[in-house]
């Protein structure tokens, strides 16, 4: 199947799904993915906003049977969160402006952390498994650095360094609250506490950051670092190997 033809398909398969399944999120989620890929970030941000709507209505549905602190309501609440999250983002590229990008993050928080204080609180130790309280944790983390980011880009420095400072207070091993928190520093001690706060950071953070920037880390070290240590060291074993009168290809092995 050609490219197009591919697509096609998968489209055609979101569409059989969200028939079987109209209340399911993720079609869209996907289906929002696939458009941003294929530049149509207009096609993107409403199906993404789609998720919205319906995440929204799950949670209306099983609001009058479920226990806010039970496990289905934290799933639902949580979707609602990383939706929202992903409208926002979608929105931002469609072009739409401040305040809708940031209705969506803002509905999130209203729900989402009263919910977060009700479930790390000491009485729900018992309730609420340490599996379903990282995931949450995790998700209102990314929530407020995702505040920082739009505020950020509103020029809001203040509001982004409170929602990154937040983010940093919820998971101090957090990288992405951190940076961002460096990215907005007024000189005040608020980046220089975190940093100092900081122990360690996320390893899976550190690991997607060094996966993302291997691919350019050699013309970003050479050619805008103007690193030189590789050929210094290169010609120096040249000379030396001229000095002991051998060839360079006698040299079977370099330990580096």
């Amino acid at each position: 199947l050609s490219e197009h033809q591919t697509t096609q398909v998968v489209f055609d398969l979101c569409n059989m799904v969200d028939e079987k399944c109209p209340k399911e999120t993720i079609v869209d989620e996907y289906r929002g993915a696939l458009l941003r890929r294929m530049k149509q970030p207009e096609l993107a941000y409403q199906s993404y906003h789609r998720a919205v709507v319906k995440s929204e209505q799950n949670m209306m549905d099983a609001e009058s049977e479920s226990d806010p602190n039970s496990l289905d309501n934290i799933a639902l609440v949580g979707n609602f969160v990383r939706t929202s999250v992903l409208a926002s983002a979608a929105a931002r590229e469609a072009g739409e402006n401040f305040q809708r990008q940031m209705n969506y993050l803002v509905d999130a928080e209203k729900l989402a952390a009263p919910l977060f204080a009700s479930i790390m609180g000491n009485e729900n130790q018992d309730i609420v498994d340490e599996h379903a309280k990282e995931s949450f944790k995790d998700l209102i983390v990314d929530l407020y650095n995702n505040m920082g980011i739009t505020e950020k880009k509103q020029g809001s420095f203040k509001r982004a360094r409170d929602f990154f400072a937040k983010a940093f207070e919820i998971n101090p091993k957090d990288g992405h609250a951190l940076v961002q928190l460096a990215s907005v520093d007024d000189g005040s001690n608020v980046i220089d506490n975190a940093v100092s706060s900081a122990k360690e950071l996320d390893p899976e953070y550190v690991s997607a950051l060094f996966d993302g920037y291997s691919s350019r880390f050699e013309s970003e070290l050479v050619d805008v670092l103007q690193y030189k240590g590789h050929v210094l060291l290169h010609n120096a074993f040249l000379k030396a190997l001229r000095e002991l009168g051998r060839s360079p290809l006698s040299v079977k092995k370099v330990v580096d």
